[in-house]
């Protein structure tokens, strides 16, 4: 159900910011003020409350009332997936900023994505991103949203899928809230959110990245992704264990129907690499050994990772992870691990030691260390 917006018909809109709202009471004003007081002031907010069980419903209506650029569409619990596509069918906008309710932005970030999209003549605008704990308050630069060393050159602001076919979907992180989108481009070529519970996004991203013609960088960090939320998806992924890889058939599916799944093979199995390893070490529970097995025995073995050299791939740490997996049984490959990370972490002591020493020399490192021992 959707109340209608007395938003001025013949005003052109220049964005338009799709919220998918599930039970956000805690988050949802910080996220609507931070939108509905941007510096670009031409925009529709289409907010889709999915089912809502708490207030969230009741802080949107209090804000549509004193914003006529806000609309709100009701529907049943069907997912964040279903609310984002709802949200592109609805929207007027000239691009598209599809965002988290549990984020918050800078004021300017719709203005200068917008002029900076305009101005290079692209399909999809990123930007850059800063991470809020939700623990202790702190905000620190997000480095691997994008990773500049995978860009064709350090300065590059715009480029084209084909520049970095073999990296495409390593280079930033697959999640739509730090892009902008054209809207007559995401429409005319249907691409939508996959309907599953976790990992919903990436099939999205990838797609849209494959299929554009032009990608340019906006480096300024506009999005405060919230992070460490005890309630966030992310953090029960254990009852979607598997999503990581439907998501990975979804984007060879659709790649492979437009023809370009052999022009992206390369790109997509380093994001396999890296994106399967990352799911295996950052899940908890039950469900960690089904991943492990269906890394080791179904996806690496798919996308004939271990039938290439570590130099084919733009991140040979996660390669050498592979061989791990490869090797080892579950058990033995939990204790090596284990075994890898603690000797990694005393080398990585040692470096940082002997920078120390460099920069400050053998007599003030002596004090700091001692200094340190005496207080612990």
């Amino acid at each position: 159900m959707k109340e209608k917006s007395t938003f001025d018909e013949n005003v052109q809109i220049k964005v338009s910011v799709i919220i998918p709202i599930y039970n956000m009471e805690k988050y949802i004003e910080q996220c609507i003020s931070s939108i509905i007081n941007q510096t670009l002031k031409e925009i529709e907010i289409i907010c889709i409350d999915d089912g809502s069980t708490d207030s969230s419903l009741e802080i949107l209506k209090k804000f549509a009332i004193r914003d006529k650029r806000i609309i709100i569409y009701q529907q049943k619990n069907s997912g964040v997936a279903a609310a984002r596509n709802k949200g592109i069918e609805l929207a007027r906008g000239e691009y598209l900023s599809i965002l988290d309710a549990d984020d918050f932005f800078d004021k300017d970030m719709l203005s200068n994505s917008y002029n900076s999209i305009i101005k290079h003549g692209s399909d999809i605008c990123v930007f850059r991103v800063m991470k809020f704990n939700e623990l202790d308050g702190t905000t620190n630069y997000l480095e691997t949203s994008t990773k500049d060393f995978l860009l064709p050159s350090p300065d590059t602001l715009e480029f084209t899928p084909e520049a970095v076919k073999d990296r495409l979907f390593s280079i930033f992180t697959l999640w739509a809230w730090d892009k902008l989108f054209k809207t007559s481009f995401i429409k005319k070529n249907k691409i939508l959110f996959q309907n599953q519970r976790t990992t919903n996004d990436a099939g999205f991203v990838a797609i849209a990245l494959a299929m554009s013609k032009q990608i340019n960088i906006c480096n300024t960090a506009f999005a405060i992704h919230r992070y460490n939320r005890k309630d966030s998806l992310s953090v029960t992924r254990e009852k979607s264990w598997n999503c990581f890889n439907e998501a990975f058939k979804f984007i060879e599916s659709r790649l492979t129907k437009e023809g370009l799944f052999d022009k992206y093979y390369h790109a997509m199995q380093n994001w396999v690499l890296d994106f399967s390893i990352w799911n295996l070490i950052t899940i908890s529970g039950i469900h960690k050994e089904d991943v492990f097995n269906l890394i080791k025995n179904e996806v690496f073995i798919k996308y004939q990772i271990w039938k290439n050299p570590k130099e084919y791939f733009v991140f040979p740490d996660r390669y050498e992870h592979s061989k791990l997996i490869q090797k080892y049984s579950f058990a033995k490959y939990l204790r090596e691990y284990h075994r890898t990370e603690k000797r990694n972490k005393l080398i990585n002591k040692f470096k940082k030691l002997n920078r120390y020493i460099k920069s400050n020399g053998v007599i003030w490192t002596a004090v700091f260390c001692t200094k340190k021992i005496i207080k612990h």
